[in-house]
């Protein structure tokens, strides 16, 4: 007799939540992008690549009880992260009101560093409590993020964490992929995503930025209006000079 036929043996890669047939779990459970095969869930996860910072940035600081809007949720965490990408690397500039001339942006210094990667703006513990900084310098997931994470990842492929894991990378993939297509930036209820905090009550960081919407648990988003992004950082106002001397009239020639 089989004293341990629990997934048929396999309760790594397999579990079975309902006592009547074995699945997959979500780490197992492959993932594509516009048809192309990219790994299982765990292979990905376990990497460094942008879109798997992206993913676990989207999942852990979102929040997967009942009452969230989860997708729309993860939507505007990775919007925050790519808005703040594109300011980073001064692909857009970000004022304290509407853009006109003379306009000075204002400074995004500690948001993260400019480059062609997303780490330093999405593993940043100044910035998003699920990160921390580590003895040696590292910085990783705070415990209570990683067990979140491990916990979807360990799940069955059709529980709810799993599908909320797959769309954040579903997420990380289309928008890391549109970085370099218009540098778009992303909008919620009509404004800018530049940032989102879970203070009680909760609070802009800044004091032109606004709420833009709350999703159900301690995160409230900000943003500002468009009006408030330029492409390019507008001319000095041209102050006018004074008045210039007459400018004599030449002599006559003489007769």
């Amino acid at each position: 007799m089989n004293l341990y036929n629990y997934t048929l043996g396999d309760p790594i890669n397999s579990n079975d939540p309902t006592g009547l047939a074995t699945t997959p779990t979500c780490g197992n459970a492959g993932f594509s992008f516009n048809g192309v095969y990219q790994g299982t869930i765990s292979q990905i996860m376990a990497g460094t690549s942008n879109q798997a910072i992206l993913a676990q940035t989207m999942y852990t600081e979102s929040g997967h009880g009942a009452g969230v809007d989860v997708t729309d949720e993860e939507y505007a965490i990775g919007a925050v992260l790519m808005n703040r990408w594109e300011f980073v690397n001064k692909n857009w500039y970000l004022f304290s009101a509407p853009v006109a001339a003379g306009s000075q942006p204002v400074s995004t210094a500690g948001w993260g560093t400019a480059g062609d990667s997303i780490s330093s703006i999405a593993e940043n513990p100044n910035q998003f409590a699920v990160y921390q900084t580590n003895a040696n310098g590292s910085v990783s997931l705070t415990s209570s993020a990683q067990k979140n994470l491990n916990s979807a990842i360990g799940s069955s492929a059709t529980s709810s964490g799993c599908e909320d894991l797959a769309w954040a990378l579903t997420l990380s993939y289309g928008m890391w992929g549109e970085r370099n297509d218009g540098n778009p930036l992303y909008l919620y209820n009509g404004d800018v995503l530049t940032g989102f905090n879970s203070f009680n009550p909760p609070h802009g960081s800044e004091p032109y930025v606004q709420p833009v919407a709350s999703f159900g648990d301690g995160n409230e988003f900000y943003g500002v209006p468009d009006s408030y992004v330029s492409a390019t950082i507008p001319p000095p106002v041209r102050r006018p000079g004074r008045p210039g001397r007459p400018i004599p009239a030449p002599p006559r020639p003489p007769r």
